[in-house]
């Protein structure tokens, strides 16, 4: 089910149509190798005009999640390369910034021991109040903020984990060095978003302005229970294309 852009909205409308197509691709509406509407029937699904879905498709077709075959229309493209790959080769933020050409930084805003939220502890298949490590941090490309992120991780599956400085080392290297895991990043969900005050101070930007919205869980393995629960936010002007969404 599509969702119609919103005219009064601050997010470009390309952005709203190619992030639904995405969600779509993710949760099987469409499946490696289905033909997607026409232009001209996302044009009626979505409210916009034939410009605006070319350029949502062209940017699809850009990140390899679907290719267009000339007088036939799109096709979304084969996945289960992609998910086999992501296990190992999730894109970090620091690698995503260093990808643009900035220089990345992080500084850590909050970790603290907490009661685990009802909803996070569903998603981390634990009892509400559990305590977990709450883990904010901005990510910076040539000093100016562009990438705020939050963290809930299970500190059962970390035992310990609490006790790392994790702004002068990063948790994918901790993870892997001194607990012998790799992760696996499941449940991707990716919208674009208005930025809310919180958020707008944290990345130094007005409230409204554009964001990308990432939520997504991460395990050892798919047979394990997640031990993070996450949201990151980039901002638009600095990051618009994310090449580990799939």
């Amino acid at each position: 089910m599509a969702y119609e852009a919103d005219n009064s909205s601050v997010i470009p409308k390309y952005h709203i149509v190619t992030m639904d197509l995405l969600n779509r691709i993710n949760t099987q509406e469409f499946k490696s190798g289905d033909m997607l509407p026409s232009e001209l029937e996302l044009t009626q699904q979505y409210g916009v005009s034939r410009i605006t879905i070319r350029k949502s498709l062209e940017k699809l077709v850009q990140e390899g999640v679907i290719y267009r075959i000339q007088g036939k229309g799109s096709f979304v493209s084969d996945q289960s390369v992609k998910n086999e790959n992501r296990i190992r080769h999730s894109v970090s933020c620091s690698d995503l910034l260093r990808s643009f050409h900035l220089k990345p930084t992080r500084r850590v805003i909050q970790r603290e021991v907490v009661p685990c939220p009802a909803e996070v502890a569903a998603n981390l298949r634990l009892e509400e109040g559990t305590p977990v490590l709450l883990y904010e941090r901005v990510y910076y490309g040539d000093d100016d903020p562009a990438i705020y992120g939050r963290s809930y991780i299970s500190l059962e599956h970390l035992p310990g984990f609490e006790k790392y400085d994790l702004a002068e080392c990063s948790m994918v290297k901790i993870i892997e060095e001194v607990y012998g895991n790799h992760i696996y990043k499941a449940n991707r969900k990716l919208r674009a978003m208005s930025a809310n005050n919180e958020i707008s101070k944290r990345l130094h930007i007005i409230t409204g302005f554009p964001l990308l919205h990432l939520h997504f869980q991460s395990c050892f393995d798919e047979n394990h229970a997640p031990f993070e629960d996450a949201d990151l936010y980039y901002r638009t002007d600095v990051i618009d294309f994310l090449p580990d969404v799939y």
